[in-house]
């Protein structure tokens, strides 16, 4: 049996028994292993985004800032879910910004944590930011909405945004979901 040069995937050659069955087995199963090794050496790419340029006005109670619709969790993949903002609002008040499936009563994929206000208008801003790593470890793929809320603790809350300073949520696949196991969260 020979070997192609570059990535050893294996044929037949006149010395060795026609066996059709075989060659495509073989083949595939160096393909397949090239593509898992690709996959693994991967560098994270964007694949799901939302942003917007206007600022969220008036929160208190949690409510969805931004949804990436209809993203699709592959199935045995890492994702890294990714926020920005700026915040301001009632003195002291803090942001409390959170990762759910659909909308904001949806299941609870974790949190970026609380950024207080430090001032009440747009140029007293704190910046929000963080990141969260999700994982798709069961054998099926997952497609839905995946919302990016945010809740006013003990006051009011803006998340300020403009079209030099977009709040956003970016999601990127990072490699495979066993590579970041106890790092994540699994999304059901």
């Amino acid at each position: 049996m020979g070997t192609t040069p570059i990535y050893e995937l294996r044929y037949q050659t006149l010395d060795d028994s026609p066996d059709g069955p075989d060659l495509g087995e073989n083949l595939a199963l160096d393909v397949e292993t090239e593509l898992a090794r690709i996959d693994a050496a991967m560098v994270p790419r964007p694949i799901g985004k939302a942003f917007s340029a206007t600022a969220q006005t008036g929160v208190t109670a949690e409510a969805v800032s931004l949804t990436v619709a209809s993203f699709t969790f592959r199935a045995g993949r890492a994702y890294r879910a990714s926020m920005r903002g700026a915040v301001y609002g009632t003195a002291a008040a803090q942001a409390h910004f959170r990762i759910r499936k659909t909308n904001a009563s949806g299941a609870d994929w974790g949190e970026y944590g609380r950024v207080r206000c430090e001032g009440t208008s747009q140029g007293t801003s704190a910046m929000a930011n963080g990141s969260l790593i999700l994982l798709r470890t069961a054998g099926t793929d997952l497609t839905t909405d995946v919302a990016l809320t945010v809740a006013g603790g003990s006051g009011t809350v803006n998340v300020f945004a403009a079209a030099s300073s977009p709040r956003y949520l970016l999601i990127e696949d990072i490699g495979t979901a066993t590579a970041y196991a106890d790092l994540g969260v699994a999304v059901t």
